[in-house]
């Protein structure tokens, strides 16, 4: 039997006290739904915290090698520029052999300096509104009414 399938059975039980009397059948039905869900709410559990702990091994893997790949991107940057401005002092576009072939070029790249000094069509405007939840809870918490916006209670399940 399931969680699932448990708590369908408790509910069953539960609606049917709702119109009947609690009988000495019922009352072992429930004793029994109440037990088995212990022990398979305490089974998930094992399994929940088993998968986090992966999770979190992962998550730790992830932030290691993104460590290691800014480590091999800077080192990239380094040796370019170390090639690049060479080349650049010493006069040379271009390096070719036949494996591997380098060059130097010019790209146009526009610098602001005083972008206040600036066209107004050369300004783009950006404006982004968005709730804030925190200060609305805060609102609700202090009693105060806020219109367009509740604040919901949600199950949350702890495992330690």
């Amino acid at each position: 039997m399931n969680i699932y399938q448990i708590s369908n059975e408790l509910k069953e039980i539960i609606t049917y006290l709702e119109e009947e009397e609690l009988t000495p059948e019922i009352e072992n039905q429930l004793v029994v739904a109440q037990k088995d869900l212990q022990k398979k709410a305490v089974d998930y559990g094992y399994a929940i915290k088993s998968i986090q702990g992966e999770s979190d091994l992962i998550s730790e893997e992830i932030k290691r090698l993104q460590a290691i790949k800014k480590v091999r991107e800077n080192t990239i940057t380094r040796l370019k520029d170390t090639v690049k401005d060479a080349m650049v002092r010493f006069g040379i576009d271009q390096v070719k052999t036949p494996t591997i072939n380098l060059s130097v070029r010019d790209y146009p790249s526009v610098e602001i300096i005083n972008d206040a000094e600036l066209d107004r069509r050369f300004i783009t405007v950006k404006t982004t509104e968005a709730p804030d939840k925190t200060a609305i809870k805060k609102a609700i918490e202090r009693g105060e009414t806020v219109t367009g916006a509740v604040l919901n209670f949600n199950p949350s399940l702890i495992i330690k």
